[in-house]
């Protein structure tokens, strides 16, 4: 996010499901591959998430990170 590259989250583990939640409906820096109903990501599912962040809202995610790098530089986190 410090780097403005738009975020895929693909959660396996622990608090990676948090993060990614974070990463799309909070920070607005990216998205989450979703899973079908027998918990697989289908191929489709990750190219079109790949042409959500490179193409479609690229530009959003991009500004929202510079956003939040802004807010972290003024509270001396990075």
């Amino acid at each position: 996010m410090v780097l403005g590259v738009p975020l895929i989250g693909m959660p396996q583990y622990t608090d990676q499901p948090m993060v990614a939640k974070l990463v799309e409906d909070l920070w607005k820096v990216g998205v989450r591959v979703k899973v079908n109903e027998e918990g697989l990501v289908r191929r489709e599912e990750i190219v079109e998430r790949i042409i959500e962040v490179m193409e479609e809202k690229r530009v959003e995610f991009i500004e929202n990170a510079k956003k939040w790098l802004d807010l972290m530089k003024k509270s001396n986190v990075v």
